[in-house]
């Protein structure tokens, strides 16, 4: 399996920990770690030669995940986002699609399935 440089941008901390232990875990490697939006759309378009992947959450302070998705899909059409999001927010994940989003995955994380997207996404 190859190994992925993964940014995880996320408000809360259990699930910054979580995410970066199944990632890390796998021998995937963390780009970095941010809370909101802003700072994960401003560090991907700063280092995207080195991160492959992103996961997003969708729900955060100061710029949503679908908001920051916008601008990082508007600077760099071909960046590799992950929504992240709890189960019941359809509506939004399709919009995420539709906006350049690659895959989602849902909490709480099954190790399996957030490993089997990333892997899917990666090799896209």
């Amino acid at each position: 399996m190859k190994s992925y440089n993964v940014l995880i941008v996320d408000d809360s901390p259990i699930t910054q920990r979580k995410l970066s232990d199944i990632l890390t875990d796998a021998g995937h490697k963390i780009a970095g770690i941010v809370s909101n939006g802003l700072e994960g759309s401003e560090l991907y378009l700063k280092f995207k030669d080195t991160i492959d992947l992103i996961t997003m959450d969708i729900t955060m302070p100061v710029m949503s995940g679908d908001k920051a998705l916008e601008r990082i899909m508007k600077e760099d059409p071909d960046a590799k986002v992950i929504m992240v999001t709890a189960v019941g927010k359809k509506d939004v994940m399709e919009k995420c699609l539709k906006l350049g989003a690659k895959n989602f995955i849902t909490k709480p994380f099954d190790s399996e399935k957030v490993l089997k997207v990333i892997e899917t996404v990666g090799v896209q």
